[in-house]
């Protein structure tokens, strides 16, 4: 007796047997094809999230930072600090900073763009500001002024500890950025 005659035999006997055989084919098949499916899409949702990420290294466009001399992204942003004159580049770098310190929560005591002569010394253009900004807020602050475009150098930090009815720290931060119209 062959394998083929022993099935027609089952099937002969007990035709509910392979209707319930055939109802739980189709039933693995969908389970296999969702399961296709949740991996396909758990796939696409790293995949995106990874672009996401790196939309957020390379533009910053996703922090809600803005950058000065970026167009919407029509443009890709310059490693220099854009301006007609040094004293345009020096507001914008100005610009940059504030608005990074706003971002991070801190406030600005004040604000100084160290003096320049119409060249330029090197094409570098600095501005000292002081401010205050919560402790736990200080490593993405620092970050965000030295990631992105246009470069920018944290020249000097100065630090004072939390005062102990605040969560916030004191700082004296020189930032400096290279002037496109001194190269």
């Amino acid at each position: 007796m062959s394998a083929h005659h022993f099935i027609a035999q089952v099937v002969k006997r007990y035709p509910a047997l392979s209707a319930l055989s055939y109802v739980a084919l189709v039933i693995a098949g969908f389970l296999v094809a969702g399961i296709a499916a949740a991996q396909i899409e758990a796939r696409y949702r790293a995949i995106s999230e990874s672009h996401e990420m790196l939309a957020r290294l390379q533009g910053r466009a996703s922090t809600g930072v803005r950058q000065p001399n970026s167009l919407d992204g029509a443009a890709k942003p310059s490693a220099f600090l854009s301006g007609s004159s040094i004293t345009v580049a020096s507001a914008s770098l100005m610009q940059r900073v504030a608005s990074i310190i706003t971002a991070a929560g801190g406030t600005i005591s004040s604000s100084e763009v160290e003096p320049q002569t119409t060249q330029g010394k090197d094409g570098y253009v600095k501005v000292t500001v002081s401010c205050e900004v919560e402790q736990n807020k200080l490593q993405q602050l620092l970050y965000e002024i030295e990631a992105g475009m246009p470069f920018l150098f944290i020249e000097q930090l100065v630090a004072q500890g939390p005062l102990p009815d605040s969560p916030r720290m004191r700082l004296v931060i020189e930032v400096s950025g290279v002037w496109s119209g001194a190269r």
